[in-house]
């Protein structure tokens, strides 16, 4: 069997050319694996956070894969076991705790030196590594910010890509921590003391 006679499940299924781009298979798997991991922002329970965003990290795995985006597929499968230690990270040694995020930060290097995947697998790469550093380290108006940066590379690797879903999720997840964190800023920003009236 050649390779060109290997397809993807999911090309079975067809859409007019001009919908393709937004609404073909690929992008309707997106947009559920999108749909699903901002569930997780109404999640009460920490654990079930975890969960959804698992079930969104295995999606979004899915999604790269069949655009034949090793790297990019491989990082989300990453995400999901990397937010589920750093939920247990703050009762680890500081020692231990470099070593994880050194470890993890070399598999995501080497891995998209291994897919050699070329240049455009510099972004995700970097965002990987960033959010590692951020969900280990930084707390508050720097978390935040790292964040930002993760997105803003995410965004522009799915206008690269072809990825619209990749795209869309990144943007939304972008606005939604801008928003988050400009209400930190107000929160803890001390207000001015009132000044007496005059008699």
């Amino acid at each position: 069997m050649s390779a060109s006679a290997v397809v993807s499940p999911l090309s079975a299924l067809h859409f007019p050319a001009h919908l393709s781009t937004l609404f073909g298979p690929l992008q309707l798997l997106g947009y559920l694996a999108c749909g699903i991991g901002f569930t997780a922002f109404f999640a009460v329970s920490q654990r079930r956070f975890m969960m959804i965003g698992a079930t969104s990290a295995v999606l979004w795995t899915l999604h790269y894969h069949f655009l034949g985006e090793r790297v990019a597929a491989a990082l989300s499968a990453i995400s999901g076991g990397r937010n589920t230690i750093a939920v247990h990270v703050q009762a680890m040694s500081r020692r231990v705790r470099v070593g994880v995020t050194v470890f993890i930060c070399l598999l995501v290097a080497t891995l998209a030196i291994w897919a050699g995947s070329g240049p455009l697998a510099a972004l995700p790469t970097f965002a990987a590594c960033l959010t590692t550093t951020a969900n280990f380290w930084f707390a508050g108006k720097t978390f935040r910010r790292a964040y930002l940066i993760s997105d803003a590379c995410w965004i522009v690797f799915g206008l690269l890509a072809g990825t619209a879903a990749g795209c869309i999720a990144a943007t939304i997840s972008f606005c939604l921590n801008l928003w988050t964190l400009k209400r930190y800023v107000a929160a803890t920003t001390p207000q001015p003391a009132a000044t007496p009236a005059a008699a």
